[in-house]
C-alpha cells in the first residue's frame, strides 16, 4: 500500500495554471452528477446503473476526435454491443413502467430520466478526456487530481450552487429550491443520518482510491468485471428490497416479464465493455510491436511499466479507452528518445 501511495503521489508538482485547469473536469463532474441524479428520480436503480455504460460510446467518440485515435474491430464490436445493450435496457424500462419508489411515473417521465442519464454520460466522458490530458500530458499524479477535484467540487457546492438554490423561489422538494438549513436540521435530528452521511463520504473516498490501485495491478478488463459486479449487486439489492420486509413495502424493484429483456441487455453491455477493453489492449500491443520491429535494440520494460502506471485515469468509466491512445504516443516518445540516445552513443565511440 505504501509503495502504491508513493507511486500515485509522485508525478510533477502542479503549477497554479495546471491546478486551476482541474476546475474544468470538476465542473463536468458536477454537471453529470446533477443530470444523473435528476434522471434517477424517474427510473429504477438498476436501469440507472446499466445506462451509465453509455459513457463508453461518448468516450470512444471523444478519443477519436480529440485524441486522434483509430478504432479496431474489437472497438467497433464493443460499441455495437453497447448500443444494443442500452436499447434493450431502455425498452425494458419503458415497457415495465417501473420508476421512482416515491411516486408514480409515466412513460414520458421514464424516457426523460433515461435521456438525462445518457446525456450525463456524455458530460462525464468529456471529464475523463480532460483528466487524461492533465495526467498523461501534463504529468499530474492521479491522487493529486482526485484531491484537487474534491476541493474544487466542495468550493463550487458550498460557495456557488447551494447559495443559488437556497435563494431560488419555490418550495423545497418541488423544484430547484433547496433549503440547506432544513437539510442540516434533518441531519442533526435524525437517528441514522449522522452516521450514514460520513459513511457515504468515506466509502466514495475508498472507492476512488481503490479503483486506481485495482486498475494498475490487475488491468483494465478486470476493472470492467468489478464495475459489472457493482451494477449486478445494485440490481440484486433492489430485488431483495422488493421481496422482503426490508423494502417497507415500497422500496426496490420487482421481477416481471420485461426483466428478462433487461437481463439480456445487461449481459450484452458487459460483453461489449470487455470486448472494447480487449481492443484497447490490442492497440498498445500492435503499436509496441511495430516500433520494436523498427528498433529491435530498444528495451521496452521501462516503457511498458510506465504505461501501466498511467492507465489509471479512466478506470471508473472508460476502462482505459482514451489512455490506450496516449499509451501509443508514450511508446513512440520512448522509442525516439532511446533511438536518439543510441545514436549519440555510437557517435561518441569513434571519438573515444
Amino acid at each position: 500500500m505504501t509503495r502504491l501511495l508513493k507511486q500515485h503521489l509522485g508525478g510533477i508538482p502542479p503549477s497554479l495554471r495546471n491546478t486551476l485547469l482541474l476546475a474544468i473536469p470538476t465542473a463536468f463532474d458536477l454537471t453529470a452528477t446533477i443530470l444523473m441524479s435528476i434522471g434517477l428520480l424517474f427510473v429504477t436503480a438498476s436501469v440507472y446503473q446499466m445506462l451509465r455504460g453509455a459513457e463508453m460510446l461518448f468516450a470512444a467518440i471523444f478519443s477519436v476526435v480529440f485524441l486522434k485515435r483509430t478504432l479496431n474491430k474489437y472497438n467497433y464490436i464493443g460499441i455495437i454491443c453497447c448500443l444494443v445493450g442500452i436499447c434493450g435496457v431502455g425498452i425494458s424500462s419503458v415497457l415495465s413502467g417501473q420508476g421512482s419508489a416515491s411516486f408514480d411515473v409515466t412513460q414520458s417521465q421514464i424516457l426523460l430520466g433515461m435521456a438525462l442519464i445518457v446525456c450525463s454520460q456524455a458530460v462525464q466522458a468529456a471529464q475523463v478526456t480532460v483528466e487524461d490530458y492533465v495526467m498523461n500530458d501534463i504529468g499530474t499524479a492521479p491522487l493529486q487530481v482526485v484531491g484537487y477535484e474534491g476541493i474544487f467540487g466542495c468550493l463550487a457546492m458550498f460557495c456557488v450552487l447551494l447559495p443559488i438554490v437556497q435563494h431560488t423561489p419555490g418550495q423545497d422538494g418541488s423544484g430547484l429550491h433547496e433549503d440547506s438549513w432544513e437539510t442540516w436540521h434533518l441531519i442533526t435530528h435524525s437517528p441514522t443520518l449522522p452516521y450514514m452521511v460520513p459513511t457515504l463520504v468515506l466509502s466514495l473516498l475508498c472507492y476512488n482510491i481503490a479503483g486506481m490501485f485495482v486498475t494498475d495491478e490487475i488491468g483494465a478488463v478486470a476493472s470492467t468485471v468489478l464495475e459489472t459486479m457493482r451494477t449486478l449487486f445494485v440490481w440484486i439489492v433492489d430485488l431483495v428490497l422488493w421481496y422482503t420486509p426490508l423494502g417497507l413495502g415500497r422500496l426496490g424493484e420487482k421481477w416481471d416479464n420485461y426483466s428478462y429483456l433487461q437481463l439480456v441487455g445487461f449481459v450484452i453491455l458487459v460483453i461489449g465493455t470487455v470486448v472494447y477493453g480487449r481492443g484497447d489492449e490490442q492497440h498498445v500491443e500492435s503499436h509496441k510491436n511495430q516500433i520494436t520491429s523498427t528498433h529491435p535494440h530498444l528495451h521496452w520494460q521501462g516503457a511498458v511499466k510506465k504505461l501501466r502506471d498511467l492507465r489509471r485515469p479512466l478506470h471508473r468509466s472508460t476502462y482505459g479507452i482514451a489512455s490506450a491512445a496516449r499509451s501509443a504516443v508514450l511508446i513512440s516518445r520512448h522509442a525516439k528518445a532511446a533511438a536518439a540516445h543510441t545514436a549519440a552513443m555510437e557517435e561518441a565511440e569513434p571519438s573515444a
